[in-house]
């Protein structure tokens, strides 16, 4: 339940912040040996129809992965992000997040 002071997110910003996931499904992908053929889009559009369970990783409103159920293997996705949010420059994302 969103909180009168929370704005909804627009679809440029959604794209943006559902990277993160998205690279997230692709690496998960690889280390359970599994092919990967879904774009961004097919992501996006489940979360915009209020889908916030997407292939057992759990999102908040605001695209960020909370947790995984179907974890290859304890702590994949928190190992993941932390190197998501190392190797990725999020300046250029940022400045799409304030419009």
């Amino acid at each position: 339940m969103k909180n009168k002071n929370q704005r909804e997110l627009n679809k440029e910003q959604i794209h943006v912040l559902m990277d993160l996931p998205f690279e997230y499904f692709k690496a998960r992908a690889h280390e359970e040996k599994v092919k990967w053929d879904l774009e961004l889009s097919f992501i996006v559009d489940g979360y915009e129809k209020g889908g916030r369970k997407i292939f057992g990783l759990n999102l908040n409103d605001l695209c960020f992965p909370i947790y995984d159920l179907q974890e290859p293997k304890h702590g994949f996705l928190n190992n993941f992000i932390s190197w998501y949010m190392l190797t990725n420059d999020n300046k250029s994302n940022n400045n799409n997040l304030n419009q």
